[in-house]
């Protein structure tokens, strides 16, 4: 027979009592001040262990036992039937570098699911959104912008002619751009960016920057790759996915530990957005050198948007463009192939 001590409560009240366990082949008994009981193994629940917690037994009569960790506490537990206090799960519990190889193992998988599966599943389910959807969301954003972006004071007339200069390089590209808009960038400044559905924006103040419609026609085609390669939906999907990740890896983004949950978030989403670029500049690198277009106009207006729009250098890991600087060298650097 092996005895433990416990604490005992009766499932009436919150009052705890001093108890004495004996484990015998049959059953348990509980001995203190003026009771005992004696229970066999079947009216015992012994709930899962969590390493450093008392274990707990549950009894048949909505009593309950708590057992500090004692010398002799795993022989005694072992007395339950098909009990095996060194079973594997137990063992990751108590041992640490156990609990550091399943804490390495388990952020490897999810790093791995993240760099390599979340992209593949959003290419794939980005190709097969309805075209609906992506109208609806193109259309929706566009009536966002003309919030704050007013109307373009373009004249008609260049509007047009950019408009008939960008038409060769969708006809050659086959992409399915549904309307070029121009808008004046106010706080954006110069810039140009795609939205979904094929709808591609310039503002007045990128246009204004540029030295030779050559450099706007690179820009061009480097929006053209997002909307071919569907980059805003997968960039969606991907940063949707990836969040419920790590806070399923961190905890509650909600608590104390949120910090913990957005910022790997935010590193991930940003290195997905620094692979789109580098894809839509392969696409424009491409397109613009079989229209006999030298790359270069594109490392020209770069560098013009660095030295007006640059208020200090970003680390490289949070920005969401790569580096200006490779960029430019590899534009000149296609520009001479």
């Amino acid at each position: 027979m092996i005895k433990l001590q416990a604490t005992r409560y009766d499932g009436n009240s919150s009052a705890r009592l001093a108890v004495d366990l004996y484990f015998s082949d049959s059953g348990i008994q509980v001995q203190g001040a003026d009771l005992i009981y004696d229970y066999p193994y079947a009216d015992v629940n012994l709930q899962p262990r969590l390493a450093g917690m008392p274990a707990q037994l549950r009894f048949s009569d909505g009593s309950q036992c708590e057992v500090a960790k004692q010398h002799n506490l795993e022989v005694a537990l072992a007395c339950f039937p098909g009990q095996n206090t060194s079973g594997f799960i137990h063992k990751l519990e108590n041992y640490l570098p156990y609990i550091l190889i399943t804490a390495v193992v388990s952020i490897a998988v999810v790093v791995a699911i993240i760099q390599y599966a979340v992209p593949v599943m959003a290419r794939t389910v980005a190709y097969r959104i309805p075209v609906a959807v992506e109208t609806t969301m193109g259309n929706e954003s566009l009536q966002l912008l003309d919030q704050f972006m007013p109307a373009s004071k373009l004249s008609d007339a260049r509007q047009s002619q950019l408009r008939e200069q960008f038409q060769q390089l969708i006809k050659a590209s086959g992409v399915d751009v549904k309307t070029i808009v121009f808008r004046q960038g106010d706080a954006i400044g110069a810039n140009a960016f795609a939205l979904p559905s094929g709808i591609i924006v310039f503002t007045d103040e990128i246009i204004a920057l540029s030295k030779d419609d050559r450099e706007l026609l690179a820009v061009f085609a480097h929006e053209l790759a997002h909307v071919k390669y569907r980059h805003t939906m997968r960039q969606v999907l991907q940063n949707s996915v990836t969040g419920l990740l790590v806070i399923m890896l961190t905890g509650d983004v909600g608590s104390a530990s949120s910090l913990a949950a957005a910022l790997p978030t935010l590193l991930v989403q940003t290195k997905f957005s620094r692979d789109f670029e580098t894809e839509a500049d392969d696409y424009a690198i491409h397109l613009l050198q079989q229209q006999a277009i030298s790359p270069a106009y594109l490392g020209d207006m770069l560098q013009r948007l660095e030295a007006k729009l640059s208020d200090g250098s970003m680390p490289g890991f949070i920005s969401t463009h790569p580096a200006t600087a490779e960029r430019i060298l590899k534009f000149q650097q296609q520009s001479h192939d």
